[in-house]
Parts: structure tokens; sequence; C-alpha cells
């Protein structure tokens, strides 16, 4: 007989990935001003040339951004089941987990302006080693992040 979980996917707001893929680009973009300037100072030089090789990259990067996040969100996966958490996160480097909820030390709810506007939420759990990913475990953009990070309390708390 299979053990019954609960199945927490990601929601993926295309709108919600391009405005944060667009602030990815902004340190890029700043770069790229200075070589714009000579053009506008010295007008015999022809800037139409010079600046379709730069938004053609721009526009390559950021699309590659876009797929790869959408992706990276369709591929993962969150399992709950009645004594710990499995996960499966990742399109082009995978991560796959499992961790027991008596070994969870925190758990953290986080909306930020963006995700608040569309009805998402991220929630972290930190367990007692050591993460180079900075939490054990991070679910982004989740849909009713308040109902999820209290159903996770609850099943957290009956396990200590």
């Amino acid at each position: 007989m299979k053990e019954k979980y609960i199945i927490i996917k990601p929601k993926i707001n295309i709108f919600l990935l391009l405005i944060q893929s667009l602030l990815i680009l902004i340190p890029f973009i700043f770069i790229f001003i200075p070589l714009i300037i000579p053009f506008i100072l010295i007008p015999s030089w022809n800037i139409s040339n010079f600046l379709i090789y730069p938004i053609l990259f721009f526009s390559i990067i950021f699309i590659i951004i876009i797929l790869t996040r959408m992706k990276t969100l369709k591929e993962t996966e969150y399992r709950f089941y009645k004594d710990k958490i499995e996960y499966n996160e990742g399109f082009l480097t995978k991560y796959r987990k499992t961790i027991d909820y008596n070994k969870i030390t925190n758990i953290g709810q986080r909306k930020g302006v963006l995700e608040n506007l569309f009805g998402l939420g991220s929630i972290y759990i930190d367990t007692a080693g050591f993460s180079p990913r900075g939490h054990e475990l991070l679910m982004r953009y989740i849909k009713n992040p308040d109902e999820i990070y209290d159903k996770i309390k609850e099943l957290t708390s009956k396990k200590k």
C-alpha cells in the first residue's frame, strides 16, 4: 500500500517571472550605458549599428532566463507525508532530498512585494545541519502561503 501524501507545486506566473528577470538584467544594462555615451556625444558616429548587437544579446539572455526559470518551476514538487517532506527541485541542477519533521528547527514565511500582488509567497524550512543554499528548503511561488505555512507548522509540531 502506498503512503498518502500532499503535493504542492509552485504557481507559475509569467508576469512575475518577467518582472523578476528584468530586475536580474538591470546591472548589465548599467554596464552597457557608458558604452553608448560616446555615440551620443559625437554625432558623426552611427549608433544604430552599434546598438543592434547589445539589444540582441540582452534579448537572448532574457529569453534564456525566463525559459530556464519556467522549466525549473515546472519540475519542482514538494511532497508532504505524515512524517517527512520529500522534494525535487531544479532543471539544470537537480536537487532531491527528504527532510524528517523531527529534524526541522525553524519554519518561516516571506511575501515579497511582487509575490504579494499575485497572492503568492515563499516558505523556508531550516534543519540543524548546514545548507550551502541558505535554507534547507525554500519553497518559492507558493499559492496560499499562509495556509501551507500553518499546515507545515501543524505537521512538524506533532513530531516534536
